[in-house]
This record gives C-alpha cells, sequence and structure tokens, in this order.
C-alpha cells in the first residue's frame, strides 16, 4: 500500500473515532429520567386566551401536594426497574399522603363503581350537590401494587446527571405485598399555592378559579375524606359492561388524566367531575365524547346530582349497597377509620 494510501486510512480512523466518542460519551446524561414538570411536582395555572374569566390567578404555582394528573412511565428508567409484562407502570397514585409509582394490570378489573359523594348545602332536607368518581375494584388475584414512591424534585435531579444504569441502580428497592384493591380515578377542582380560601366552592367554580385534575388515588383515601367530612352518604352504581370494556375504562382513564395534565379549567357546570366521567367511558367505547340528543340528558351530564340515571342509559348497571354498606370495601373502610381516630 502507497504512503498516501495509509495516511488516508490513517486519518479515516480517527475521523471514525472521534464520531463515535461523540455520539456514545462515557456518562452520557439520562434523558429517560423525567423532569419535575414532566410528573407534575410542578406546575403553573394555565392563561386563559378566549376565557373571561373573574378569576385570574394565570401563571402562579399550582398546589400539587395532594391532587396531581397520571403519568405513564413507559419509556423511562422506572420501567427498566420496575416494569413487569401485562401491566401498566404509572406515577402519582395517591394514598395515605404520598404519592407512589404503581404498576396496574391491564386486565386486572373486576367491577367498576360509578359513585355520587353527596355534601351540603341541602333544600328541604334533600342534596343539592354531589361529587362523582369512577371507583375501580380489582381482582383479588391482580391487585394494583405500589412499588416505590415518586421520588422528590431533589432526587430527580439526581437521577438526570446519571447514566441509565447508574440511575436504575440508584432508585429504591421495590415494596413487596404493598397492593390495593380498590382505587378510584377522579376529576378535581385545583387551586394555586396562595389561594385565599383552599378549598372547593360551587361558586368559584364558575369564577376560573380552579383547574381540573383527573387523579388516580386509593379508595381508603377516598374512605378518609369522607369520615373527615361528616360521613354523608354515597350511592353507588355498578356498571354493567364486558370485561374487557372494564379494563379499557381503567385504561383509557390513564390517558385522558395525562392528556389533561394540568392545562383544563374546571367549571362547574361545563367542565367538572360528571362531564369528565361520560368523556372516559364514551372513549374508552370508541363513542363520541358527546351522547346527549335530548336538553334533559344534556343537563344530567352536567349536574352531579342527576347524573346517575344517564349512566345507567346510555352504559347499563344497577345501583347497588352505599359505600357505607359495602362489603368489598370493609378493608379500606377499617384502615381510613383507624386513621381518622389517629390509632
Amino acid at each position: 500500500m502507497k504512503k498516501t494510501q495509509l495516511k488516508k486510512c490513517y486519518l479515516a480512523m480517527h475521523l471514525s473515532l472521534a464520531l463515535f466518542c461523540l455520539q456514545t460519551p462515557a456518562h452520557s446524561k439520562n434523558v429517560e429520567v423525567p423532569k419535575a414538570s414532566d410528573l407534575f411536582l410542578t406546575g403553573n395555572f394555565p392563561k386563559a386566551k378566549f376565557i373571561n374569566l373573574i378569576e385570574r390567578p394565570h401563571g402562579k404555582p399550582l398546589d400539587l401536594s395532594v391532587r396531581r394528573p397520571v403519568v405513564n412511565l413507559k419509556g423511562t428508567v422506572f420501567e427498566r426497574k420496575y416494569g413487569k409484562p401485562g401491566y401498566t407502570l404509572v406515577a402519582n397514585l395517591y394514598h395515605k399522603k404520598k404519592f407512589f409509582i404503581a404498576r396496574v394490570p391491564e386486565n386486572g378489573v373486576k367491577d367498576i363503581y360509578f359513585q355520587m359523594w353527596y355534601f351540603d348545602p341541602k333544600i328541604a332536607g334533600k342534596y343539592i350537590a354531589a361529587h362523582t368518581l369512577l371507583r375501580f375494584e380489582m381482582n383479588s388475584n391482580r391487585p394494583v401494587e405500589l412499588v416505590a414512591e415518586v421520588p422528590s424534585e431533589k432526587k430527580l435531579k439526581q437521577l438526570s446527571k446519571m447514566s441509565s444504569s447508574q440511575a436504575e441502580q440508584a432508585l429504591p428497592r421495590e415494596m413487596h405485598n404493598k397492593v390495593l384493591r380498590n382505587v378510584a380515578i377522579s376529576a378535581e377542582a385545583q387551586w394555586v399555592k396562595d389561594d385565599p380560601k383552599k378549598e372547593y366552592s360551587l361558586i368559584r367554580g364558575t369564577r376560573g378559579a380552579f383547574v381540573q385534575i383527573v387523579r388516580f388515588v386509593s379508595m381508603e383515601e377516598r374512605y378518609l375524606q369522607n369520615f373527615e367530612n361528616g360521613e354523608n352518604p354515597v350511592a353507588q352504581l355498578k356498571l354493567d359492561r364486558s370485561q374487557s370494556d372494564l379494563n379499557k375504562i381503567l385504561m383509557w382513564s390513564f390517558r385522558v388524566s395525562e392528556d389533561d395534565g394540568i392545562r383544563r379549567f374546571y367549571d362547574t357546570i361545563k367542565y367538572n367531575c360528571t362531564t369528565k366521567v361520560f368523556e372516559i367511558i364514551n372513549r374508552a367505547l370508541g363513542r363520541k365524547v358527546n351522547q346527549s340528543k335530548t336538553l334533559e340528558s344534556y343537563a344530567r351530564v352536567r349536574f352531579p346530582i342527576a347524573s346517575g340515571g344517564e349512566i345507567k342509559k346510555q352504559f347499563g348497571g344497577a345501583y347497588v349497597e352505599t359505600l357505607q354498606e359495602d362489603p368489598s370495601l370493609n378493608r379500606d373502610r377499617e384502615a381510613a377509620r383507624r386513621r381518622f381516630l389517629g390509632k
């Protein structure tokens, strides 16, 4: 080989090596670790471009200490550490006042209950307001599995500076025997950190004071809230759907929660807990989101207190025991009671 050819080969080898080093550095930044904002540890109240709102907390930091949207952890270091075939790994299941990473079976739903949580005020001794949500009862052999707490913002920053393998090793060991058989998807109003009231209000819900967050929460946690609020009655309507439909509704609820994130304004009438339930079920079943064909059905989809009949009409089902009477909630009820009494 001639001297000039050797020189060209030598230069080509060095150029290839240089490109390889640029493309695969020894300690590359781990792009599989989500940012705090990706997991909704932080976030601001959205700006309203075309809506005239009375209260305008736009751009202010949201209080995300209790309510956060679901985040699918597919493709992250968390999936590599905690993932399992046949399960969807998600962040932000709220249980015992903490946020958890949860492994949810994709074919584990036994039953779905449409719940109506009544609250004051009353007129002529009858409640005129309610909060609605979807309760999911899982099969005993396929419960929701809690695997770890959601990392703090500080921990996420530390993980992001590590290589993928280092980040995986730095994650805590999986928790064992931490399972939930009753969980809920609940669309709720959320305020900013410096909100003067720091509580829900029917009136303020029409004035632009809140965003709506679709949260994933344990029934024990919801039951504790019921004790704290005076044990108001909670009605349950069990949906009459195939197992395939029931599982689709749970998986779609995660998708809707993450898609909505913290960018949707809450409205007491137009965009509330009940309209979101109808949206989730219709999307899961491949239907148009708005199935209302009459003024009456249109109203029932928007007023929680009147929505049970429309759920039954559109999706099938029957009323069963109340929350307080349901034996399948005995474990959640007693755990919540002990916490409420400080035992």
